[in-house]
C-alpha cells in the first residue's frame, strides 16, 4: 500500500505525513506548479499546470489497495473503480455505497451555484482542530483495517427479444419494469421457476435485492429487508387490484417477466431499468429473465450500529 494525496490546497498533508511515518507507509504528494511543497518523509511530484492535470496523474499512479486522500468526488469515483480506498479531508470514507449519491449532490450544488450566480453563497466552514482530530482517527482506522466488510447480493437480468436477440444487465439495488411512452397501465405475466405465478395490470413491477429494499420498493409499499439477507422481493407498482402484495422469493428462484399484447389494442412498449442507469427497451413478445447474479458488491461498514439500530433511529425521525 502507498498513500497518494491530492495535495493542492489540501489542509491535511501534515497529518497524513505523521500517520504514514508512524505506520511506515510510503506517501506521494501530487501538486501543480502553482503550489510549492516540501517534505522530509513524502515523495513530492509536481505536475505541469493544466485543468485536472494533477487528478489524472494521481489516478494513473493509483493501484488496487492504495489509499487516496482527495476532496474531488470525480477522482474518488475513478480510484474506487481501480480497487483503491479513498478518504475525504473531512475524514469521510468514499465507498461504492455512497459515491453515486455524493456525485449527484455535487451536480445539484453546481446547478444551484450557477442559478444564484448574482448572489453571494457561503463557502465551506472554517476548518477546526476537531476536524483534524476526526480526519486523523478516520485515516488510522482505514489503515488499520478497523471496519467490517460486507458482501451484498446482486441481480442479473437477460432480455430475450421476439426476434431472438439478447441483452444483459446487472443491478445491486433493483430491476424495474415500467411503461415507456403514454400514461397507460401495462400488462405483464410473471413466471417463477417456469411455473405461472400471476398476471398483473399495473404501472410496473420492481424486482429488488435486500440492499435495494429501502428505495423504490419501500415507496411502492414493499417490505424492508436486512441488507445482508439473501432473497429477492417482487413488488408491483400501483397494481389495478385490491389484493396485490409483495412476494418474497428465494435467491435461487428464476423469475421471468413476459410482455403480452394489450388485448386487441396492439403492442406494449415498456423498459427495464437496472439501478436506474442501464435501460433495456422491451415490447410485446419480449421476455426478461432475472436471477441472482454470481457477482457481488463489497461494502465497507464504518459504524458499529446494526441495521436494526439504524431502522429504529429512522422510524423515530
Amino acid at each position: 500500500m502507498k498513500i497518494l494525496v491530492d495535495a493542492d490546497a489540501c489542509p491535511v498533508v501534515s497529518i497524513v505525513e505523521r500517520v504514514a511515518e508512524k505506520y511506515g507507509i510510503p506517501v506521494v504528494l501530487l501538486c501543480d506548479t502553482n503550489h510549492v511543497l516540501q517534505s522530509e518523509y513524502c515523495e513530492v511530484k509536481v505536475i505541469g499546470a493544466g485543468a485536472d492535470a494533477v487528478d489524472f496523474a494521481l489516478v494513473g499512479l493509483c493501484w488496487k489497495g492504495d489509499l487516496v486522500v482527495t476532496q474531488d468526488y470525480g477522482v474518488a469515483a475513478m480510484i474506487l473503480g481501480k480497487g483503491a480506498y479513498g478518504i475525504h479531508q473531512s475524514g469521510k470514507w468514499y465507498t461504492d455505497e455512497n459515491i453515486d449519491r455524493m456525485l449527484m449532490e455535487r451536480h445539484i450544488s453546481k446547478k444551484v451555484r450557477r442559478s444564484k450566480s448574482k448572489h453571494h453563497l457561503k463557502g465551506p466552514a472554517k476548518r477546526t482542530a476537531e476536524d483534524d482530530v476526526r480526519f486523523k482517527e478516520s485515516l488510522e482506522r482505514l489503515i488499520a483495517g478497523d471496519y467490517v466488510q460486507e458482501s451484498r447480493m446482486m441481480l442479473g437480468g437477460r432480455a430475450t427479444f421476439a426476434d431472438g436477440r439478447r441483452e444483459e444487465g446487472w443491478a445491486l439495488n433493483d430491476i424495474v419494469i415500467s411503461r415507456s411512452g403514454p400514461l397507460q397501465i401495462i400488462k405483464f405475466n410473471i413466471y417463477v421457476n417456469g411455473q405461472f405465478l400471476n398476471d398483473y395490470s399495473a404501472d410496473g413491477v420492481i424486482v429488488t435485492t435486500p440492499t435495494g429494499s429501502t428505495g423504490y420498493n419501500l415507496s411502492a409499499g414493499g417490505p424492508l429487508v436486512e441488507p445482508g439477507a439473501r432473497l429477492i422481493v417482487l413488488t408491483p407498482i400501483c397494481p389495478h387490484s385490491l389484493n396485490q402484495r409483495s412476494i418474497v422469493l428465494s435467491p435461487e428462484d428464476v423469475i421471468e417477466i413476459q410482455i403480452p399484447a394489450r388485448g386487441e389494442s396492439g403492442n406494449q412498449n415498456v423498459e427495464a431499468n437496472f439501478d436506474g442507469s442501464h435501460v433495456i427497451p422491451l415490447g410485446t413478445g419480449d421476455r426478461l429473465r432475472i436471477v441472482r447474479s454470481e457477482e457481488t458488491t463489497e461494502f465497507l461498514k464504518l459504524g458499529q450500529g446494526s441495521f436494526l439500530d439504524v431502522l429504529h433511529r429512522k422510524m423515530k425521525e
